[in-house]
């Protein structure tokens, strides 16, 4: 049975076709990558700038909380930074994984295009 989502609207229940199990797999095996990559990426970029604000509050004398609100309104901006790429390595671990266990040959086998892998991701 195909994976299919199911919406009740006015008494008839619709089949929405778009997820499909291998769908689901292909973008567990992207997010978790990059999430791990997101978080690592982010966090050294603020530990960078952590380190030059503190070094510029302890000189200057100013109160330590400035710091903090200073990084709080930093995240957007390494958030832009960090999440293409932590989706570009998150892409190519899962497609790595997917190619070192002949996962990637098995779906081109039975006629799944690269375009049609790469819908998920993208």
């Amino acid at each position: 049975m195909q994976s299919a989502a199911r919406v009740l609207l006015a008494g008839t229940v619709v089949r929405l076709k778009f997820i499909t199990a291998i769908d689901r797999y292909i973008l567990r095996l992207v997010l978790v990558p990059m999430f791990g990559v997101f978080i690592l990426a982010a966090s050294l970029l603020m530990l960078e700038k952590m380190l030059r604000l503190f070094e510029f509050v302890s000189t200057q004398g100013g109160p330590v909380q400035v710091v903090f609100r200073m990084l709080v309104n930093l995240v957007p901006e390494y958030a832009g930074l960090a999440i293409p790429l932590g989706l570009m390595l998150g892409i190519l671990l899962a497609f790595r994984k997917l190619a070192t266990s002949s996962e990637l040959d098995v779906m081109r086998a039975v006629g799944m295009s690269y375009s049609r892998l790469l819908r998920v991701p993208y």
